[in-house]
């Protein structure tokens, strides 16, 4: 007879766990139901009391490097600032488990998708929110990263998503690091503002019932930092997983310059250098899911990811990075892609 995997046992102590810490709550009888996870170890189940009311369940293990108290202060923080985070009615940091409110399923993209007139008012009310994040959300309580530290988040770009191709020189690495530093630096967040750091349309829920900001519901925003104005607006609009109309982009954009007060060519200077570093990141974090973990879905996106880098490596001030760019990085075409696809690891046995 077969052992277990190691996985397979894994997810069995997880489930003993996550139903102890219920019944702890007086909800043994209780339905749960997965919900669609994010890019992490982080777990999201929908939880169907006795009396039928909902609740989402976040399970990060202990050793996923993703601490739930961190969560906890950053879920304050939004909501200080008067932005809708989910009620958090119990933690157990040390377990890894939150137990929180459930805000539905009323994602901007599952509504956009039913109802694409609804786009206008759903962006232009998330950057409304983003700027009252940023003029209301607390600076001292958040860590801000170095131009070095943002140019290397951006590594798996060459170790996980070039190497697929051919492993890169190491003067290449090291010029890919130096430029991208070099244009971040003009944007460095010592006197940034609060960011959410992955602003999309899936980790934001529309919320009807409520009014004013309130009606736009945050998701995913553990890893909130300070950074530049223009990194949220970048993320929100050129979204990794879908095709924004250029018109919708161009209003947004307007309304975040009309209501933050923003310089509009140090803001387009921004969007670009900001706009390259994260496509940089997310061709190498998908290229990584694929590759590790088997989630060859996220391959459909890189050849949009690879579009925004090329619109953002276009303004003048990038030209040296462009270069660069163009020398490392292989386009994602279907032979690339043929390439990362066999290198998945197959689904683990049962």
């Amino acid at each position: 007879m077969p052992r277990p995997s190691r996985r397979r046992m894994a997810d069995t102590s997880r489930s003993t766990a996550r139903r102890a810490f219920l019944a702890a709550l007086g909800m043994r009888e209780c339905r749960i139901t997965p919900l669609a996870g994010d890019a992490s170890r982080r777990r999201y189940f929908r939880v169907i009391d006795a009396k039928g009311c909902p609740h989402v369940l976040m399970d990060a293990p202990p050793d996923s490097g993703q601490p739930v108290a961190v969560f906890v202060q950053r879920a304050a923080i939004f909501a200080a600032a008067g932005l809708s985070v989910p009620q958090l009615r119990q933690v157990d940091a040390e377990a890894g488990f939150v137990l929180m409110e459930d805000f539905g399923d009323a994602l901007f993209s599952t509504v956009i998708t039913d109802r694409p007139a609804a786009a206008v008012l759903l962006y232009g009310e998330a950057v409304r929110a983003l700027v009252r994040l940023q003029a209301e959300g607390d600076r001292d309580s958040l860590p801000a990263r170095s131009s070095a530290e943002r140019a290397r988040l951006a590594l798996p770009a060459i170790e996980d998503y070039a190497a697929a191709h051919a492993p890169a020189p190491e003067a290449d690495r090291a010029a890919f690091l130096a430029h991208l530093e070099r244009a971040l630096g003009r944007f460095a967040p010592e006197s940034g503002t609060p960011v959410h750091r992955d602003c999309h349309a899936d980790n934001l829920v529309w919320l009807p019932e409520r009014e004013g900001l309130a009606r736009v519901g945050w998701l995913d925003f553990q890893d909130a930092e300070l950074g530049h104005p223009a990194y949220d607006p970048v993320s929100l609009l050129c979204d990794a997983r879908r095709d924004l109309p250029a018109e919708l982009v161009a209003g947004a954009k307007a309304r975040f310059l009309g209501e933050s007060g923003s310089d509009p060519a140090e803001f387009e200077a921004a969007w670009a250098a900001l706009g390259a570093q994260r496509s940089l990141r997310i061709l190498g974090i998908f290229a990584r899911l694929a590759r590790q973990d088997g989630k060859r879905a996220y391959l459909a996106h890189l050849p949009r990811v690879w579009r925004q880098l090329r619109s953002h490596l276009a303004h003048p001030a990038l030209a040296e990075l462009r270069e660069v760019v163009a020398a490392v990085l292989p386009e994602p075409n279907p032979s690339l892609l043929s390439t990362l696809a066999r290198s998945c690891p197959t689904p683990p046995a049962p």
